[in-house]
């Protein structure tokens, strides 16, 4: 008979297990290993036995930890039904999530996660581009790996500190075209060249740092070819209220309610306040777990997860940091 045993956190972890609703799967640690220097991967599967949930190369997952839900990419192999795997980065200074994965997550102790969920938006490619610094190489590599076992073209770049910090090196090196780059040695990669050399309809995917990808996104529309960029990232420089917000009223299709919004107040915390059940984590509006249908009027998207042609459409909203345009009145389905 096989034991697991449920990491430790107390009230909070609880509570923070309890927000992922009926989607809450039960997953048990079937392996940890050390990848790079304070970047740990885990292999998980459901408590029960049964297949998980299928994902996208590029999806992620919500863990429950006490310091509330967080985001890590799914980094293993899609077509595995029985497993899935996250890498961590040890974060001292962060916000205490992966600190505690560090210190709590190890073989057949249990954790919590959401379904996957997929902002990054994978499409199949003839041709790809794909830029990764430091942690960000977990949702680029299942999309490189998928891209090349379907015969696409690419050309991968992964930047690291230093040589030896690149996790996942040897299933980077097993594709054709990729290069681990120590930027204490060479400097920063040299993304202008990059994306200058990208040949039309190159499909082009990056995630890393805030400036990693602040200056890959600069670039392509310069260049004019930011329609072709698909990003993610791992923070958010996100006012959920500004100075100037006025208030704004919905409808909660669902229940009947109208409620108003005050200006120094979010839509997400305003449902809360309502007894309406949203499942959030990043409140930044980066995760999309927050994702709501708007059935009507139109938005303010504040959000770094929706491209700006889903924008337009306007058929859901984040309301973590999203709101009403003024005059506008939202309905939305809850």
């Amino acid at each position: 008979m096989t034991t697991h045993t449920m990491v430790s956190g107390g009230r909070e972890l609880r509570s923070h297990i309890e927000s992922l609703g009926s989607e809450a799967v039960e997953l048990t640690v079937a392996a940890r290993h050390e990848e790079a220097a304070g970047i740990i991967s885990l292999t998980l599967r459901q408590a029960d036995g049964r297949d998980l949930p299928a994902w996208r190369p590029g999806g992620h997952i919500d863990i429950a930890t006490p310091a509330g839900l967080r985001q890590y990419s799914l980094c293993g192999d899609p077509s595995r039904a029985d497993e899935w795997m996250v890498a961590v980065l040890d974060e001292p200074d962060g916000r205490g999530g992966s600190r505690w994965i560090h210190e709590h997550a190890f073989e057949s102790s249990n954790l919590w996660a959401s379904s996957p969920r997929d902002t990054f938006r994978f499409s199949p490619a003839e041709s790809a581009l794909l830029i990764a610094g430091g942690i960000g190489i977990t949702p680029i590599l299942p999309i490189a790996e998928d891209l090349a076992k379907n015969g696409a073209r690419l050309r991968m770049l992964y930047t690291a500190r230093e040589a030896g910090a690149h996790a996942f090196s040897g299933r980077c090196r097993a594709l054709g075209g990729s290069e681990l780059w120590a930027s204490g040695s060479r400097g920063r990669i040299p993304l202008r060249q990059e994306l200058e050399a990208a040949a039309p309809g190159m499909a082009i995917y990056c995630c890393g740092p805030d400036s990693l990808v602040d200056e890959a996104t600069e670039l392509a529309n310069e260049l004019g070819i930011g329609d072709r960029l698909r990003v993610e990232r791992f923070s958010a420089d996100v006012e959920a209220v500004r100075a100037g917000d006025s208030a704004f009223s919905v409808t909660m299709r669902r229940s009947g309610k109208d409620i108003v919004v005050p200006a120094d107040v979010t839509l997400l915390e305003r449902l809360g306040e309502e007894g309406a059940f949203v499942v959030s984590s990043c409140h930044a509006g980066i995760c999309g777990s927050c994702e709501t249908p708007l059935l009507s009027g139109r938005a303010e998207h504040r959000d770094q997860v929706l491209t700006d042609e889903e924008k337009a459409v306007g058929d859901c909203i984040f309301p973590c940091v999203s709101r009403a345009l003024p005059g506008e009145h939202l309905v939305l389905d809850i």
